[in-house]
């Protein structure tokens, strides 16, 4: 089980100190998946690339995108204070 969290975590920390593109990386996890399918002899070795891939894309994902109504967008630079209700 840990040589699958070794890669995922290893792009999470890359993604984290390297501004990089989403899309190379979600291709070539979708490449690699495709590969580690038909060419057993190197399926360990696919895994950990295609999980180092997701892991970086996964993490790039959450930290770069921000919705077009999120409250960082919609209040602008100044400090403001706002009052907040869940439903």
């Amino acid at each position: 089980m840990l040589w699958m969290t070794v890669p995922y975590m290893i792009g999470i920390v890359v993604a984290d100190y390297w501004a990089g593109s989403i899309w190379p990386f979600l291709l070539s996890a979708t490449a690699i998946t495709v590969a580690c399918s038909f060419f057993k002899p190197s399926r360990v070795a696919g895994w950990a690339a295609m999980l180092f891939a997701i892991g970086f894309t996964n993490q790039t994902f959450q930290i770069r995108h921000t919705p077009e109504n999120d409250l960082r967008n919609l209040a602008g630079d100044k400090p403001q204070i706002v009052s907040l209700t869940g439903r």
